[in-house]
């Protein structure tokens, strides 16, 4: 099928090929000896965390293809980057087997961080989320493992569910709940593709390592599907009441997008991280009436605070779990990471980024 039913290119520069930056580039030296340059593929690179990923990877010196359908994404966080000589973007979905198949067989390494996110956008399309989740992943897998591309796969720490092992760690069970609560089937859906890339190494010798994000936040964010920081923030900047969902007692750890982007990269460039799942996120719990006084002294805002029921905010019961803190030792063992900024810094990056909009 013509490359042109397939994708449009939004953001490309010239080069022998519509779609795709050749195999050979990829040996050219970068400006050190040790590292070299890379043709590399994001899928949801247009995302809050792909779009931070995306800039690293493009100040590293390498060329950088994203595959993204703007379904949760947008081309405003690709802004300062969208004349770029070396990103490529494509409008498409990760479940067109040609489209991803075009892409990976001249890339060098994929960072597959496309799917359906977000607790609202979960409990009202959960069709979606387990389609995108499953399927999407399906695809790249396939893909990376019949031209042996190594790959990173996003997971979350939703798929520890409800368990009170706290802080998870990445061997210990998942305790997950009823098929009637929507809200499981993203966790179920990542853990599905956890399994697929786990399988993939096993059975194939795929180079995958699997990461499980927990509450990264940062500039770029934003709250149309449920996240927190950026309602807060918005609220507080309006001076309106900050809706807090349940009781405000359970407690998140919330880790930088760039701290986290830095982590993730690490990753990809350990051998010994291979076949192996690893937490990122930040250990520094909070509870979410706290983390709504933080963003109110921060701002100076007039806001007050009111408590919202989840069949209220969501139009349905919501499951939540009163914790959710990761054990970090087995990163901090294989690269020695650990998140450098601190909550405080973060929100005022946030705040800022918000103002100036």
């Amino acid at each position: 099928m013509p490359a042109s039913r397939l994708c449009t290119l939004l953001y490309a520069q010239p080069t022998g090929t519509e779609c795709a930056r050749t195999a050979r580039q990829a040996a050219t030296p970068k400006r050190t000896e040790i590292h070299l340059t890379m043709n590399i593929l994001v899928t949801g690179g247009a995302g809050f965390i792909g779009s931070h990923l995306v800039e690293k990877l493009l100040v590293e010196g390498h060329r950088v293809a994203i595959i993204d359908n703007l379904s949760t994404g947008s081309l405003e966080n690709l802004q300062s980057i969208r004349d770029h000589a070396d990103l490529t973007f494509v409008r498409g979905d990760i479940r067109e087997g040609d489209l991803v198949q075009m892409f990976v067989k001249e890339c060098d390494c994929i960072f597959h961080l496309a799917a359906a996110v977000g607790v609202q956008l979960i409990a009202e399309d959960p069709v979606h989320t387990i389609e995108t989740n499953i399927g999407g992943t399906e695809v790249v897998l396939k893909k990376a493992n019949r031209f042996g591309k190594k790959i990173f796969l996003a997971s979350t720490s939703e798929v520890y569910g409800k368990s009170e092992a706290v802080p998870f760690r990445e061997e210990d069970d998942f305790v997950l709940g009823s098929t009637a609560f929507s809200r499981w089937s993203y966790a179920c859906s990542k853990a599905i593709d956890e399994f697929l890339g786990q399988a993939y190494f096993e059975q194939y010798g795929l180079n995958v390592v699997i990461g499980r994000l927990f509450n990264t936040i940062g500039p770029r964010q934003t709250g149309r599907y449920g996240m927190v920081v950026p309602r807060f923030v918005q609220w507080a900047l309006r001076d309106e009441p900050i809706q807090i969902y349940g009781t405000g007692q359970q407690t998140r750890c919330f880790c930088y997008v760039g701290d986290v982007v830095e982590g993730v990269m690490a990753l990809m460039l350990t051998k010994k991280a291979a076949g192996k799942v690893f937490n990122i996120g930040s250990t520094d719990e909070i509870s979410i009436e706290q983390l709504a006084d933080r963003v109110i002294e921060i701002t100076g805002s007039q806001s007050g605070k009111i408590h919202v029921s989840y069949q209220d905010a969501y139009g349905r019961p919501i499951e939540d779990m009163m914790r959710r803190v990761p054990c970090t030792d087995r990163i901090s063992e294989i690269i020695g990471w650990k998140p450098k900024t601190s909550l405080e810094e973060t929100l005022n990056k946030v705040v800022d980024y918000e103002k100036g909009r």
